[in-house]
């Protein structure tokens, strides 16, 4: 007797297709059992059980061989999460933000198509690895689209050592103007 398929961490699909056929190849051996055992069986029923015993046979053979092993979606969720990432605006100048923004509104689409090619697959049990490969490989895209926006981003500049600078420079850039109008000036 063949021993049973470990049907661990396969995908639901194959495993009914699996159990369905199983079921039939068992109800054809008790038939074949049936015949042979009834001494007045004719040879048409005879004939008829080993025939229907060798389909049976054939189709868990196949069954067995397509038991789909689930796939591996741990990639696929972690490049889902990192594309969800926030990005923070906060201390970038207004001008990067409208440029961050725009580029967004322009890939929005393919982002969201993406996202949910994503979602759909790690929500499928039976998902094949190709499925999910493919949906890892449009999620990949859409981050390159999501980091191009993110590079036009540009840090506000720091303007206190200007404004140290200017406060100092202030007094001299006021002294140097009054001495070029000829307008008498005190020094305190």
């Amino acid at each position: 007797m063949a021993k049973a398929p470990d049907l661990a961490n396969k995908t639901p699909q194959s495993i009914t297709t699996y159990e369905t056929t199983k079921a039939q190849a068992d109800a054809a051996l008790a038939k074949a059992l049936s015949v042979q055992n009834d001494l007045n069986a004719t040879p048409a029923q005879v004939q008829e059980a080993v025939n229907q015993l060798k389909a049976s046979h054939t189709a868990l053979t196949a069954a067995k061989a397509g038991l789909q092993t689930k796939a591996d979606k741990q990639a696929l969720i972690g490049a889902l999460n990192k594309l969800n990432e926030p990005i923070a605006t906060d201390g970038k100048t207004p001008a990067s933000i409208t440029a961050y923004r725009n580029s967004l509104t322009a890939n929005q689409s393919t982002i969201n198509q993406a996202k949910a090619q994503a979602q759909a697959m790690i929500a499928n049990e039976n998902a094949s690895q190709v499925q999910v490969n493919e949906a890892l490989q449009a999620i990949k895209s859409a981050q390159v689209k999501i980091d191009e926006a993110k590079n036009k981003l540009v840090d506000q500049a720091n303007k206190q050592a200007l404004q140290a600078s200017i406060a100092e420079a202030g007094p001299l850039v006021e002294i140097t103007i009054r001495l070029r109008v000829g307008k008498p000036f005190r020094l305190s």
